[in-house]
């Protein structure tokens, strides 16, 4: 047997339906916040990173990266997006180096 439809009768249960479903949308979005790995965090974090070696006032290298993560306590940064330009002895770049990442030793200015 069909119920009757009355458009009185039915403003109760569309208002319930609506109040439900705006209850649903009211919660806190989850975040997506990078948890840490368990290893070592930088000390800092730099973007557009830029670090030239000299000898006597001569370039003797420069590093470009993209991104750079710098670990104080065993003085290594890591770079991505790389590009390397090695210069001659009368200062004119005489090659370059690209990798999507690489390792700079603060205190031998070693490069991997």
């Amino acid at each position: 047997m069909l119920l009757p439809f009355s458009r009185r009768s039915s403003w109760p249960l569309l208002i319930g339906c609506a109040l439900a479903l705006g209850c649903l949308g009211c919660g806190e979005a989850p975040r997506a916040v990078p948890e840490p790995s368990g290893g070592e965090l930088p000390d800092q974090e730099v973007s557009d990173f830029v670090v030239t070696e000299t000898d006597a006032g001569q370039p003797q290298w420069t590093l470009y990266a993209r991104s750079a993560a710098i670990y104080n306590a065993r003085n290594q940064i890591v770079a991505r997006g790389v590009r390397v330009d090695f210069f001659d002895d009368k200062g004119t770049r005489s090659s370059t180096l690209t990798a999507r990442e690489g390792e700079l030793n603060q205190q031998r200015r070693d490069m991997v």
